[in-house]
């Protein structure tokens, strides 16, 4: 019980960091705070639910090149983890 809480916490972390960046996708100083963090959770979270290396690879491509438009890669990343988060309390209503 106590794993599926975690995850359901580290889905919503993901889905706030993506909701961050595409709303801050043209200041490259958020961006390069969101890439560190997202970082540092892949480090920590090698067994995760969430594919932090990949938000994070394209949090960086966004900012190392100065190109907003490179957020919108995340957009099948957050359609996944919407899914899981719904189903995650479809489950939970069930009970």
């Amino acid at each position: 019980m106590q794993e599926l809480q975690n995850n359901i916490h580290e889905l919503f972390i993901a889905r706030d960091i993506m909701d961050m960046a595409n709303e801050y996708a043209k200041d490259f100083y958020i961006l390069e705070q969101l890439s560190d963090f997202t970082f540092n959770l892949a480090r920590l979270h090698e067994d995760s639910t969430v594919d932090w290396d990949t938000i994070f690879s394209i949090l960086d491509q966004a900012y190392s090149n100065k190109n907003a438009s490179i957020i919108r890669q995340l957009e099948p990343i957050y359609r996944k983890i919407n899914a899981s988060i719904n189903n995650s309390h479809a489950t939970k209503a069930k009970r």
